[in-house]
């Protein structure tokens, strides 16, 4: 619980580094955080996935074999799951056992690899948790919505690269598709807007920086 408490800030943006203050002892928690939930953890794939605890691992290690051995993953940490129809039944399975959300946006953050391989074998997430014998519309329904939560939605499907078509959407969160129209009004719409946002946010961000490097010329100078 901790450790996923200590990835909540750099779930949604998790491709690109993040301010965050990094000890020893925060890079050995990631990294054990990350193998659970059964990342590949090898150095090329995780800085597509965390760039910043790659960053922290050279800088507290000699190398990232060297963070992942101080942190207690084993060996065959690089050996990834082969999955298959039974597999990700099983996947689904358990995390209803664990007592964890079967909820698109939440399995996708917590186990993308998961996620990847029921769309390879079930074509959308819904199939793949109905054929794993439980209600997809009962578990879109529990969840809260308002318009803030909508749009962050809609913002790390963008983030992440995802088909942003309704009748794709629809298929793999049929909750957020409902909850776009009940507080937006139009899916279009929240999509064109969600993008504006990030855009905004992204100049906002290259403004700060700019800021930034111009003091520093200034007192450095």
């Amino acid at each position: 619980m901790a450790e996923e408490k200590l990835l909540k800030k750099s779930s949604r943006r998790s491709k690109k580094p993040t301010k965050r203050s990094w000890t020893k002892e925060s890079v050995k928690k990631h990294l054990r955080f990350y193998h659970k939930k059964g990342y590949d953890l090898r150095q090329q794939s995780m800085q597509e996935i965390d760039s910043g605890l790659v960053s922290a691992a050279y800088r507290f290690y000699n190398g990232w074999a060297a963070a992942i051995e101080d942190a207690g993953i084993p060996p065959d940490y690089t050996r990834t799951i082969k999955w298959n129809p039974k597999k990700v039944i099983e996947g689904i399975r358990e995390r209803n056992k664990e007592k964890k959300s079967l909820e698109y946006e939440r399995t996708r953050r917590e186990n993308h690899k998961l996620v990847q391989a029921a769309r390879k074998y079930f074509g959308t997430w819904m199939e793949a948790v109905k054929a794993a014998g439980f209600n997809y519309d009962g578990i879109c329904q529990q969840r809260t919505w308002n318009e803030n939560k909508v749009m962050e939605a809609i913002q790390e499907r963008i983030e992440h690269g995802e088909d942003l078509r309704a009748y794709i959407v629809t298929k793999e969160d049929s909750g957020l598709v409902r909850a776009t129209y009940r507080y937006l009004g139009s899916w279009t719409k929240a999509v064109d807007d969600a993008r504006k946002r990030l855009r905004a946010e992204g100049k906002s961000k290259n403004r700060r920086r700019l800021r930034r490097t111009e003091m520093r010329r200034i007192i450095f100078r």
